[in-house]
């Protein structure tokens, strides 16, 4: 197989394509994430793509955040997706929810796997928020956000390997993360956070008694790719081993802040759009209307606060003539969004 791509920067990729040699198929597209190249590979003559080839950087573009910096190795990774994807085989409504492991490449450290169709549920939230994009695109995504809840709750089901990396958090740990990250935070946006009701939460949680499961560690809209109601779950990268609640309130948190990147500015749909995906996200994960917002109500404020210092960290990226007016947008956020969700007063 040759390949030629004028950019250098992706020779690796290049090289790891060229090493599999057990197929004959060729690249049809390339996608660059901040830490891997993603080649995709089809039949001659063919466009849609048969699998795809992940490599991993030497290193990455932007700092790795918390989860990204304790990534499994990449032998690791393969062998979980394998785990994953043996393990879910068994269940009909799911057998097709992960991409299947080909090939592994320790050289290159390079993973190929079958290409998993359809666009990733971040990509169908609505970029701008009305009565009419949320009636248009709620009852799908309510059903797909519910069957995430249903594919979720199966893996933490899942016996955990022994290989698996235990993250263990209790309620010292959470608390020291959070006043971490609330003091990178800017003064104007401590502010408007109630730190100190977060922290009297914390130290009411009792997660060291908590079930500890198998987690997919970065799971958010971003790994979950629809195809009509149908779900791909990919990038087990940060699988790990930790308390249910991280999951779950990670999935939530996000689905708040992902268009929230400053950039943007605009919550996805109407105000309660994000809440009746995480209702519904929630009720397929098997918890009864009200109880998971109870239960995840410090955690899921904790990864909001973890969120709000990553976004802000992204801002010190900008120009400096831009960062005034863009924690501004951040601030308006925090003052009119959480009382409304998350119950922040």
């Amino acid at each position: 197989m040759s390949i030629k791509i004028e950019n250098s920067a992706v020779s690796w990729a290049v090289a790891a394509v060229e090493q599999i040699t057990s197929i004959r198929h060729k690249p049809v597209g390339l996608r660059e994430t901040a830490g891997s190249f993603v080649t995709f590979l089809a039949l001659p003559g063919e466009k849609r793509p048969a699998y795809c080839l992940k490599v991993r950087k030497a290193v990455r573009s932007t700092p790795s955040l918390r989860r990204k910096a304790s990534e499994l190795p990449p032998a690791l990774e393969y062998k979980m997706m394998s785990r994953v994807h043996k393990y879910y085989s068994r269940f009909p409504e799911f057998s097709d929810s992960t991409p299947r492991p080909v090939q592994l490449s320790v050289e290159h450290n390079a993973i190929l796997s079958e290409y998993a169709g359809g666009g990733s549920l971040r990509e169908k939230l609505p970029w701008w928020g009305n009565a009419v994009t949320s009636a248009r695109n709620i009852r799908n995504l309510r059903r797909v956000s519910e069957k995430c809840g249903a594919w979720l709750r199966l893996l933490h089901k899942m016996k955990p390997p022994d290989w698996l990396p235990a993250h263990y958090v209790d309620c010292e740990i959470l608390k020291n993360k959070t006043l971490e990250a609330a003091a990178s935070l800017p003064e104007c946006l401590r502010r408007e956070i109630p730190i100190g009701d977060l922290l009297d939460e914390i130290r009411g949680l009792n997660l060291g008694g908590k079930r500890l499961v198998v987690s997919h560690g970065d799971f958010q809209s971003g790994n979950i790719l629809v195809s009509g109601l149908g779900i791909t779950i990919v990038d087990l990268a940060t699988a790990r081993v930790c308390p249910i609640e991280d999951d779950l309130s990670f999935f939530i948190a996000l689905l708040f802040t992902q268009k929230e990147r400053i950039v943007y500015g605009s919550l996805p749909g109407t105000a309660a759009f994000p809440r009746e995906l995480s209702d519904a996200f929630l009720s397929g994960y098997g918890f009864p209307p009200g109880d998971g917002w109870h239960q995840l109500g410090p955690m899921l404020k904790f990864h909001v606060v973890e969120r709000l210092a990553e976004m802000c960290a992204r801002i010190e990226r900008f120009p400096a003539v831009f960062r005034p007016f863009l924690v501004r947008r951040v601030v308006d956020w925090v003052r009119s969004k959480p009382p409304l969700l998350f119950g922040w007063k």
